[in-house]
């Protein structure tokens, strides 16, 4: 993982874990965030994926693509240098949560956000290519 990787994974969990700070919590939840790749080499016209897998502390979630009654959904976006093509985000099925009358969709625990990808092999592809994420 290069250094420009590693400082992107940092800027994601500060943002994950930075909720938690400003509602006044004197300790922020550790939030563990690994990205995670199908291939340790991109081939032209192979499909790769691509996941972030989330491991959240008890008692914390994030929404599920549908969230429901309340909650929105995370918002992952993609920077893809020329030749990339990329899917759907996939997510894991949800659970069920209910609270104050509201329904809502919800992910806890250890589970993974995937898309897959693939280079068309036009152009050079190395590390320093690779798809850039945000994560909102």
């Amino acid at each position: 993982m290069s250094i420009r990787w590693a400082v992107r994974l940092a800027c994601v969990v500060a943002m994950a874990t930075a909720g938690s700070v400003a509602l006044g919590q004197s300790k922020a939840p550790r939030v563990k965030l690994t990205f995670v790749s199908s291939a340790s080499v991109i081939a032209p016209n192979e499909p790769f994926d691509v996941a972030l897998k989330f491991e959240l502390p008890d008692g914390f979630h994030i929404y599920w693509e549908n969230p429901g009654d309340s909650g929105l959904a995370p918002k992952i976006t993609w920077n893809l240098p020329e030749g990339f093509r990329a899917g759907a985000v996939r997510f894991p099925a949800p659970e069920r949560h209910v609270s104050s009358g509201l329904v809502t969709n919800i992910l806890k625990g250890c589970f993974l956000l995937q898309r897959g990808f693939v280079h068309s092999g036009c152009g050079h592809v190395s590390e320093r290519h690779l798809p850039g994420f945000g994560w909102q």
